[in-house]
């Protein structure tokens, strides 16, 4: 017996117990918040959508408060600008390059109606590689900058703020 098949039959077994139990997934209606009544099939299949949403959104909710957890214990902002182990000309390189990859991305954002992501490597060939490049620099320009500050420590530090800013800049949907 194929695996589609077996599934197949596992479901209907399922389905069939279920109605047998009337359990929530039956088509029996229910009240709805309109004043009618909502078939339950419909109202589980909305409710599995919202915790499967919320399940993603937890994920990303996770890498947002463990950034700030990292950036709180770590005295991140603190030791960048007073701790005197921090090496200067990396740093200033590294926020050179995130300037760049920054200021890509505000163009790429400004112009939002000509650069769609099908369209980037027509319209703008080089935006996406230019941006990539200054990000690793600065990536790296500043794990130089802060080695002897937090020696192994800094790869998942910086790990961390990275998955942070990226999870924020998906909450904010940008």
């Amino acid at each position: 017996m194929m695996d589609e098949d077996r599934g197949t039959l596992r479901a209907r077994e399922v389905g069939d117990r279920e109605r047998k139990a009337g359990s929530e997934t039956s088509d029996s209606p229910v009240p709805s918040a309109e004043g009618g009544r909502a078939p339950r099939a419909r109202i589980t299949r909305e409710r599995a959508s919202l915790v499967h949403h919320l399940g993603r959104e937890w994920d990303t909710l996770v890498w947002v408060v463990a950034a700030f957890a990292v950036l709180y214990y770590t005295e991140f902002a603190s030791t960048l600008l007073f701790d005197s182990r921090v090496k200067g000309r990396w740093l200033y390189i590294s926020i050179a390059s995130f300037l760049g990859c920054g200021s890509c991305l505000l163009y790429a954002f400004t112009r939002r109606n000509g650069l769609h992501p099908n369209n980037w490597q027509r319209t703008a060939p080089v935006l996406v590689p230019i941006a990539t490049v200054a990000g690793l620099a600065g990536e790296v320009g500043l794990a130089v900058a802060v080695w002897s500050v937090w020696h192994f420590y800094t790869i998942p530090i910086l790990f961390t703020l990275f998955m942070g800013f990226v999870a924020t800049v998906s909450l904010l949907g940008l």
